[in-house]
């Protein structure tokens, strides 16, 4: 019994851990620290790299994606520590499902993109490369961001699937990751249907205002 208790206290931790490590998309603490804005009321309204780089140019907007991937990874980390490979699928999904539904910030955040990039780094670093390359290639020859995100997460989960060796953890992660991405992007996808959506165009470095 105590050892059924033990468990289930550290699949909730792994679960917690994670989902308040990504409820802090860093788009909204870098926005407001360094620009003394929230990124949630400029451009698209996304707490998202790309909207991050849209305004505020593209060093924000790496800045913001490196802090996500950590987050991430931390996340996974942890769930690894605790608990193996299910820690991982939990700490993995917890931190995606906190990105997209912050806690801190009413429930209003990214949509995954970021976090997806650090689970394939954290999952199977040579379906990481693969779906990042082939997001670079979309994006830039279409300068659609969403339709390089959208295919580049469809792809993982092929990947994930198609390479032997993946667990079944590693596979639903990728899996609930897939989901989660496209359903963030079902404005984007609708607007890619119809001709609308906005292609990408880095902003100019701004400063914070003088107080």
């Amino acid at each position: 019994m105590n050892n059924v208790i033990q468990t289930v206290l550290k699949y909730l931790s792994v679960c917690i851990v994670g989902y308040l490590l990504g409820s802090i998309p860093m788009a909204i603490p870098v926005s407001r620290l360094l620009f003394r804005q929230d990124v949630r009321e400029e451009g698209s309204h996304n707490a998202g790299t790309t909207n991050m780089a849209r305004v505020y140019g593209m060093s924000a907007g790496g800045l913001t994606l490196l802090g996500d991937i950590l987050k991430t990874v931390l996340s996974i980390v942890f769930g690894r520590l605790l608990l193996g490979e299910p820690g991982i699928m939990c700490g993995g999904i917890a931190v995606l499902f906190g990105h997209c539904w912050p806690l801190f910030y009413r429930f209003k955040g990214g949509k995954g993109v970021a976090v997806a990039a650090g689970l394939a780094i954290m999952l199977d670093w040579r379906i990481a490369i693969v779906a990042i390359a082939f997001f670079a290639l979309i994006a830039v020859v279409t300068r659609y961001v969403s339709l390089g995100s959208l295919l580049a997460t469809l792809l993982g989960f092929i990947l994930v699937i198609a390479i032997p060796g993946h667990s079944v953890y590693r596979i639903i992660t990728i899996g609930v990751m897939w989901v989660t991405v496209w359903v963030m992007h079902r404005g984007n996808i609708s607007r890619l249907l119809h001709g609308t959506e906005s292609k990408f165009k880095p902003g100019k470095r701004k400063t914070a205002p003088k107080e």
